[in-house]
């Protein structure tokens, strides 16, 4: 479909992607109508940054964008409730229906719920938007034990937020280590001991049943004090707007090489959307910021008939664990046939692994370890040739790294 100056493009949802996608259009000269809706108020938040708001003062500063970044479009500020692609329509919660020529759905993912046994009433809380920040900072100043169900990348940092405070933190996570995916079990139980010198419990296989009376019972019969309960599990993609549609779903929105669905003019980016893997070619979702701002900025140059194909969606994630440094990239378990390097120094708390095939990067988990990440991000998606440099990248991964980007540049 080529691109017409005239166009109208919808944009569902206001998180890294659909902010992406306004940043690239605007850059590549968009001069068509664009209509944002967005069923948060502006300025909003980043889900991935609410853990650092707890107790702030200035949490207007750590919007995702200013509300002057949205001036020059439409904003509608209600939830688009359905999609009717026969028409070209987003229909919203007061029954307006808003025309399009392309659509772009970046409607994100919500948190998991946690449904369980309760005499009382109350049930886990969760952490998605700032609303929910504010229903959890108004309890926890009356709760003094903390439980919180799911050790991945937001419930260790609500444990760290809430141990800050001084409150006891217990943590339930029902797989056999902490951060799944992330990290393999060895690291993971490094990790564990680190937390658990901070004061942070942390309990593996373990889930909780029902809360009552400022207690939660556990899987194994066991009670604990429990004043609030917090849930950590995962999210869900938002992908309600496009059922019964003819839109293709899975676990996500389908999408191709151009973030384009499965039915002309409609796009999927972010959280929502599912691509296929850069190293299996298997569809998946990739929930994480950055893979979300490159899947924005791909949709906006496809609207545009500009940019290349996306090749490929690659896990990377950067975490702060209690004052230790964590960076997971790509595929980090090796296979038969990858050279896998690695070296772990429990005195100083460090570990690095690195792996490679057929010359050229993998993966890597790096704590404590100084490199950029981004140019190994680059390394990868690019698959540079390392010309027997692994060795040499291994022992310093900062100062190899830096120079390998200073060479692709030059």
């Amino acid at each position: 479909m080529a691109f017409r100056k005239s166009e109208k493009v919808v944009l569902i949802g206001n998180s890294h992607a659909a902010v992406a996608v306004i940043e690239t259009l605007r850059r590549e000269g968009f001069q068509g109508h664009l209509t944002l809706v967005s069923e948060e108020k502006l300025p909003v938040f980043s889900p991935t940054a609410l853990p650092y708001l707890f107790a702030s003062k200035e949490k207007g500063s750590r919007c995702l964008r200013p509300v002057e970044f949205y001036h020059g479009l439409s904003v509608i500020q209600e939830r688009a409730v359905s999609i009717d692609p026969d028409r070209s329509q987003v229909i919203v919660e007061s029954g307006a229906r808003l025309h399009y020529d392309r659509l772009v759905l970046a409607t994100g993912a919500s948190a998991a719920p946690v449904v369980l046994d309760t005499a009382s009433g109350d049930q886990a809380f969760t952490l998605r938007r700032a609303p929910d920040l504010e229903r959890i900072e108004k309890r926890a100043k009356r709760s003094r034990k903390i439980l919180i169900l799911g050790g991945g990348l937001i419930g260790l940092h609500l444990a760290e937020v809430f141990s800050e405070e001084g409150k006891e933190v217990l943590v339930l996570e029902l797989k056999d280590q902490i951060l799944p995916g992330l990290v393999h079990r060895e690291l993971s139980g490094v990790l564990i001991d680190h937390y658990e010198r901070k004061g942070i419990r942390i309990r593996l296989g373990s889930s909780i049943k029902g809360i009552h009376d400022h207690e939660a019972v556990l899987s194994s019969g066991e009670s604990v004090g429990a004043d609030l309960v917090l849930a950590a599990v995962g999210i869900r993609p938002n992908v309600e707007i496009v059922r019964d549609t003819k839109v293709a779903v899975r676990e996500g929105i389908l999408v191709n090489e151009r973030m384009e669905t499965n039915v002309n003019g409609i796009y999927g980016c972010g959280d929502v959307a599912e691509y296929r893997d850069f190293f299996t070619g298997r569809s998946r979702l990739n929930p994480n910021v950055i893979s979300a701002a490159e899947q924005g900025k791909r949709a906006a140059e496809s609207i545009m008939g500009k940019g290349e194909p996306h090749p490929g969606v690659i896990s990377i994630n950067t975490f702060r664990c209690m004052g230790w440094n964590l960076f997971s990239l790509g595929r980090f378990e090796p296979d038969g046939g990858d050279v896998m390097l690695e070296e772990l120094n429990e005195e100083t708390g460090s570990f690095k692994r690195l792996v490679f095939r057929d010359g050229t990067m993998k993966g890597m988990l790096l704590l404590n370890c100084p490199a950029d990440g981004g140019v190994f991000y680059n390394l990868i998606r690019r698959q540079v040739p390392l010309k027997g440099m692994e060795e040499r990248i291994f022992g310093d991964p900062l100062r190899w790294g830096k120079r390998l980007s200073c060479q692709e540049r030059s």
